[in-house]
């Protein structure tokens, strides 16, 4: 392993991947891009396997009625909805 690899393994690790420099080397490196997958399925098992425990209920009803204010405020645009949604499905609501 170079030391191209292992600093792109490490920017792979702490979700700094973006960078030019560590695209160009996995667009050039089979291993890398084999550890970028293998660390990418990992993630993924563990975040669809991982307990989330339900949001409490007085933070449930204090999203919804920030929700319900909302909508009365400025009425329903796409992007709120979208924003709303999301936030309510994470909290488990």
């Amino acid at each position: 392993m170079t030391a191209e690899c292992r600093a792109a393994r490490r920017a792979l690790l702490l979700g700094e991947a973006s960078s030019a420099g560590v695209a160009s080397h996995l667009r050039s490196c089979r291993e890398c891009r084999e550890f970028e997958a293998a660390e990418r399925a990992v993630a993924d098992l563990v975040s669809s396997r991982a307990h989330r425990p339900p949001a409490p209920h007085s933070l449930r009803e204090r999203l919804v009625a920030a929700l319900e204010a909302e909508r009365r405020r400025s009425g329903p645009t796409a992007r709120r909805f979208a924003f709303w949604g999301l936030l309510l499905a994470a909290t488990g609501l």
